[in-house]
């Protein structure tokens, strides 16, 4: 995967974290590793985010605490709108 800054100098790029660009940890070319600071996208689709689905599930961590982070996900997405 190609590696590639931060954040897309095209789509947020304020001197500041322009300058020190290269100190941030960088991201890979698919979407999924995309920073796009895209509120309107996000506000819809992290609420609709499965966190029972498998690629949540770790090993050694007990149903309870799952249990416990689906009802405090469910209490964001309700809290959000």
């Amino acid at each position: 995967m190609k590696l590639m800054s931060w954040i897309d100098p095209e789509n947020f790029n304020p001197n500041y974290l322009m300058r020190s660009m290269h100190l941030l940890p960088q991201r890979g070319d698919k979407p999924q590793w995309q920073h796009t600071q895209d509120y309107w996208h996000e506000k819809d689709a992290l609420p609709a985010i499965d966190l029972d689905g498998k690629e949540f599930v770790y090993e050694g961590i007990e149903q309870e605490v799952r249990d416990a982070n689906k009802a405090a996900a469910k209490q964001f997405a309700t809290a959000a709108g």
